[in-house]
């Protein structure tokens, strides 16, 4: 099983909800949303009756696209419009069958769960496959870099992740709720006393966060994290995040996820994250 993205006709069925003055915005929006996502890499599909849709009173998308109501358009937006329109391939049944959750696009805001407006809902889409379907780790890992956009992964990654008891299936919705919490909740505060900045995060996270209590590890506990494709630079990981539950209750473990918890100049703004897997 798997997720999908599609244009959702009844996005699209203005029914006089749209005002031609407001097309270009609502299109403009659209189409910024739907390169970031195809940016990343993920197919947007479209149902096989969407051009036949009536965006405006008595219009139709295709007409919108390319009829005489094209001229309620830019020429740029029109452009980006029809083209995202056109590439979308069509989506049929088996797509349908196939999916275990599904994400919705238009120029309307939708009333399903996942219906996205925003770069922020594709980050919270992702992050809800993330949890639900079982993937290889490889997989599990390539959606890291939507889903937690701070974080900035070791080069022990995706491997590492290999090292839960059991595979890192299990945890899978542990894993993502806790670095998306690393992402979403972690507040450096400039000179702050780090142990008092770790138990807020804690408190804020719900998961117990602290840092290694003997100073003889540092050597395990430092991480190449790549610069670029010929260098790398070595920092060190010392506060852990403890995941000590498995997505089934009752299932006790101790596994980590360690982090540095300073900003790194050669690393502009990111949370690095050195490893996530068995107690090291």
């Amino acid at each position: 099983m798997t997720r999908l993205l599609h244009h959702r006709n009844d996005r699209y069925n203005g029914n006089g909800a749209i005002e031609e003055h407001h097309l270009e915005d609502c299109a403009e929006r659209l189409v910024s949303l739907h390169k970031v996502i195809v940016d990343s890499g993920e197919v947007v599909r479209k149902e096989d009756s969407l051009y036949e849709v009536e965006v405006l009173p008595g219009v139709s998308l295709c007409d919108v696209i390319y009829g005489d109501a094209a001229k309620s358009l830019s020429h740029d937006c029109l452009a980006g419009f029809r083209l995202m329109i056109d590439q979308s391939p069509i989506m049929n049944k088996q797509h349908l069958d196939n999916a275990s959750i599904v994400g919705t696009l238009g120029l309307l805001p939708g009333e399903d769960d996942n219906a996205l407006a925003s770069n922020g809902d594709w980050v919270r889409f992702v992050r809800l496959d993330l949890s639900l379907n079982i993937k290889p780790v490889k997989d599990f890992y390539a959606d890291f870099l939507v889903a937690f956009p701070r974080l900035k992964f070791s080069t022990d990654f995706p491997d590492c992740m290999n090292s839960f008891d059991g595979g890192h299936a299990p945890y899978s919705a542990t894993i993502t709720r806790s670095l998306a919490s690393l992402n979403d909740d972690w507040v450096e505060e400039e000179n702050g006393d780090l142990p008092a900045m770790l138990r807020a995060f804690s408190s804020k996270s719900n998961c117990p966060t602290s840092l290694e209590g003997n100073g003889e590890r540092k050597k395990a506990l430092t991480f190449s994290f790549s610069l670029d494709r010929d260098r790398s630079e070595s920092v060190l990981c010392e506060p852990h995040m403890k995941l000590e539950r498995a997505d089934v209750q009752g299932q006790y473990h101790y596994h980590r996820i360690y982090f540095c918890p300073r900003s790194h100049d050669r690393f502009y703004n990111k949370i690095l994250v050195g490893h996530v897997g068995k107690h090291l």
